[in-house]
């Protein structure tokens, strides 16, 4: 008897719980020039972006990147608003902006944290976006990053820098 109404009450939070539902995703993606990330997609593994180019020479080198509100056919069926946070150690002192498609820089908040490890990183944030669930919707990014020449001694040769990408996804 107590196996039944668990079962019906499990149908019915699965029938009537979407209309209802809090949706929070979050994901985090290594995404190179041609690739987006889909805010379907919430299972991506973490994975640092080795940014490459990393010359001294004081001028801004780039790494393009989308966010979309589909993947392939399916469509999300909700408007989400996303933010997009990225994360760089701080091994070296690489300076860092983000532009919208339209080359508008994007304002982002600035902070050093530390990980579970106490590693600092430099973690930037955007403001909050919204994408509706009615049309296929794909906004694409340019991350800029430079390294001033002050740096091209050979001590600073074969330090590591890395870069990672989130984005958290939030039903609206």
């Amino acid at each position: 008897m107590f196996f039944g109404l668990g079962v019906i009450s499990l149908i019915s939070l699965y029938l009537f719980s979407p209309t209802l539902a809090y949706y929070h995703a979050s994901g985090e993606s290594n995404l190179h020039l041609d690739l987006a990330y889909s805010l379907l997609n919430t299972t991506e593994d973490v994975i640092d972006i080795p940014l490459t180019n990393i010359i001294p020479d004081g001028s801004y080198h780039s790494y393009d990147f989308a966010v979309m509100n589909y993947d392939g056919d399916k469509l999300i069926d909700i408007n989400m608003d996303y933010t997009i946070t990225f994360m760089a150690t701080t091994n070296l002192p690489i300076e860092y902006k983000l532009y919208d498609s339209d080359g508008v820089e994007i304002e982002l908040t600035n902070q050093i944290e530390k990980d579970k490890y106490g590693t600092p990183f430099y973690v930037f944030k955007t403001p909050t976006f919204h994408v509706g669930y009615k049309e296929k919707v794909m906004t694409k990014y340019t991350i800029k990053y430079k390294l001033d020449n002050i740096y091209s001694s050979d001590k600073y040769q074969n330090i590591i820098e890395l870069l990672s990408i989130k984005i958290d996804a939030l039903q609206v």
